[in-house]
């Protein structure tokens, strides 16, 4: 495999509810030189989900048998269950000639760093935590003690907002997405 393409590589990061998802899939809809990366996990697949679609699903063995090959740029375990960017994924990405974005916790995003420290780091955060609060239990998938969670994990995401080149304020999809417009494809990207 090549070398991981750090210009060609943006690590996009924020607490769960912020929006990140779908600020991501208003970029794809826009701009078909972007692609996300589909990470790997563990865990079962829920009903909706397809192998190779939403992530690669791969037993325990599998994936410690990747990480002993060095086949992910990170990877992290999360509730029993591995989750990781698998290195040959970004360059499928990238061979196709890709930029490609990785939807990741703080904690992936530094180890990215590390190893690959010239990619173009972009921190999503809510206009404030009360609103994100809001987000957390309007969205209706989650009941009250995993939002009280997610709000004291979200304060621990947002201290790491300082480790980033960029930061976006998602007041309003359409804002967030020009936002990282503007950082993508009007300011020179790092080399």
């Amino acid at each position: 495999m090549k070398r991981t393409e750090s210009r060609n590589l943006v690590i996009i990061s924020g607490p769960s509810g912020v929006g990140k998802g779908t600020v991501i899939s208003a970029l794809l809809s826009r701009h078909t030189s972007l692609s996300l990366a589909i990470s790997a996990t563990t865990r079962a697949p829920r009903a909706s989900e397809t192998n190779g679609q939403q992530y690669y699903f791969l037993s325990k063995d599998t994936f410690k048998e990747t990480v002993d090959q060095d086949g992910f740029l990170e990877w992290c375990e999360v509730h029993g269950n591995y989750y990781g960017t698998l290195k040959s994924e970004i360059q499928r990405l990238q061979d196709l000639g890709k930029t490609v974005i990785l939807e990741i916790d703080t904690q992936g995003a530094e180890k990215i760093k590390a190893s690959v420290p010239n990619c173009i780091f972009i921190f999503i955060e809510p206009p404030s935590m009360s609103e994100l609060e809001t987000r957390l239990k309007t969205r209706g998938t989650e009941d009250s003690e995993s939002v009280a969670r997610r709000i004291v994990g979200a304060k621990a995401e947002m201290e790491a907002k300082a480790n980033y080149d960029h930061r976006v304020i998602n007041s309003t999809v359409e804002s967030a997405v020009q936002q990282i417009e503007s950082i993508l494809f009007f300011q020179e990207v790092p080399k």
